[in-house]
């Protein structure tokens, strides 16, 4: 009877010690899982870090072949224009032939960057507009500011269309009706490619569809055109200089 009983004390005592060694040993896998991690988290923070510089650089160098593959950069450079300050201090107002506009507004059909092609800058009585032309390949977009609104309209040219002479009240493009909002008049002027006639004076219309789409008219005399797309929050679009 006291050999079974040994027997069991002894069963006993093997089973606790096996059972300490294993919660040491989870103890210490823990320990250890959680060092790794801790290890692990900041190289691949820079790993991610260095990945998106890595797909900056390569935006830049694109950039940079497609300025002087174009001959940009040599019209910057013959033009005197001299490195700026950074993007925070960039506004549409400030944009040439060669800069970046970035867009990150959630909209496929709009996000994306594109280079400055051509500027219109319009002065509407005290009031300052912005129209200027994006190209990113075969893509043609329209960006038009307005100075104290915080909104930017972001367009996509219409080439043919039926509009001549005064555009009316109401304008249909793909079955959508648009709402003439308000026009004006305004004095113009423009730098590079804009394929506008050589004017010092333009109309301009802008019209609200209620699907919450845009459309903005140019009247150059006898010339209308027209380009239709979104309101973007300023916040969505960023400026990259050139040079």
């Amino acid at each position: 009877m006291l050999a079974i009983s040994a027997l069991l004390a002894a069963f006993s005592i093997a089973g606790a010690f096996w059972v300490g060694v294993l919660a040491a040993r989870r103890i210490r896998d823990f320990g250890e899982g959680q060092r790794a991690l801790d290890q692990t988290r900041r190289p691949l923070a820079l790993a991610a870090a260095a990945g998106q510089e890595a797909a900056a650089e390569r935006v830049r160098a694109s950039l940079a072949e497609r300025l002087v593959e174009e001959g940009i950069l040599a019209e910057l450079l013959d033009a005197g224009g001299g490195a700026r300050d950074g993007a925070d201090a960039l506004g549409p107002f400030d944009l040439r032939r060669g800069d970046v506009v970035s867009v990150d507004a959630a909209d496929p059909a709009f996000d994306g960057d594109a280079v400055v092609a051509w500027t219109i800058h319009l002065r509407e009585g005290p009031r300052r507009r912005a129209v200027v032309g994006l190209e990113d390949g075969a893509d043609e977009r329209l960006l038009v500011a307005t100075e104290g609104e915080d909104d930017l309209l972001l367009l996509v040219p219409v080439p043919h269309h039926d509009l001549a002479g005064e555009p009316p009240r109401q304008i249909v493009h793909e079955g959508a009706p648009f709402y003439l909002a308000r026009r004006g008049q305004a004095a113009a002027a423009g730098m590079g490619p804009h394929g506008r006639p050589e004017q010092p004076r333009v109309a301009i219309y802008f019209y609200e569809a209620a699907d919450d789409r845009v459309a903005f008219v140019e009247r150059w005399g006898h010339r209308v055109f027209l380009a239709v797309g979104r309101r973007l929050p300023s916040y969505t679009v960023q400026f990259l200089p050139a040079t």
